[in-house]
């Protein structure tokens, strides 16, 4: 699959699917939204939500090594907000150098985290770093050779 446009709808009894077309050249929101307006038109589920994606592909291997260079290891970062809700921040496979050696994540990567967070609309407040650390799941299914 390439570039697609997708829209996430749900029925009367609560089950969801999605409606994901192929598209030539760019995806956009303007896209995804036009898929989604005919859904709503000529469909009886609710439109939940729609969006875009596109892949890329890579002819170099473009991972780093390091410590913790596995996807089910995260630096998690917690904040609250003025209201004293929880926002969370997982950060897959992180480099090295944002853990120390008490496998937390530095605070100036929180506050980066923070305005992250506010640039792209995740919260409108500002954030209280709650404190960081490694987590780490065992995958399903481990190499035993």
């Amino acid at each position: 699959m390439g570039a697609s446009v997708s829209c996430t709808v749900r029925d009367y009894k609560g089950k969801s699917a999605i409606i994901t077309v192929d598209v030539a050249g760019i995806p956009t929101l303007a896209k995804a939204k036009q898929l989604a307006d005919y859904i709503v038109i000529h469909s009886d589920a609710q439109v939940i939500n729609y969006g875009c994606s596109q892949s890329t592909t890579l002819t170099t291997d473009s991972c780093d090594a390091g410590d913790y260079d596995r996807v089910y290891q995260k630096l998690v970062y917690l904040f609250s907000d003025m209201n004293g809700k929880s926002k969370r921040f997982s950060l897959p496979a992180p480099r090295d150098e944002d853990v120390d050696v008490d496998q937390e994540g530095a605070k100036a990567d929180a506050t980066a985290i923070a305005v992250l967070l506010k640039n792209i609309g995740a919260t409108t407040g500002a954030l209280v770093f709650n404190g960081s650390g490694l987590v780490s799941k065992i995958p399903k299914q481990r190499k035993t050779s």
